[in-house]
């Protein structure tokens, strides 16, 4: 394994980006304890699904988006 060259520049990709939020959330949602999220509305899990999903997708089309810098005039 080879790490790129800048990896400073990781954090302004989209796909780093996605996938950053969709760990974020779940792990955020895996540490509410289960008493508290009984107190939650119906269907919180399934929206939490959801954007994990969203987010996780938003990370797989970044990896294909052309990302390069553009040259400042």
């Amino acid at each position: 394994m080879k790490l790129i060259e800048n990896a400073r520049s990781v954090w302004g990709h989209m796909s780093t980006q996605g996938l950053a939020v969709a760990t974020v959330i779940g792990g955020v949602w895996v540490g509410v304890p289960d008493d508290l999220k009984a107190q939650f509305p119906h269907g919180t899990a399934k929206v939490v699904a959801y954007l994990i999903l969203i987010s996780s997708t938003y990370g797989l089309i970044g990896k294909f988006v052309d990302q390069t810098p553009k040259a400042k005039p």
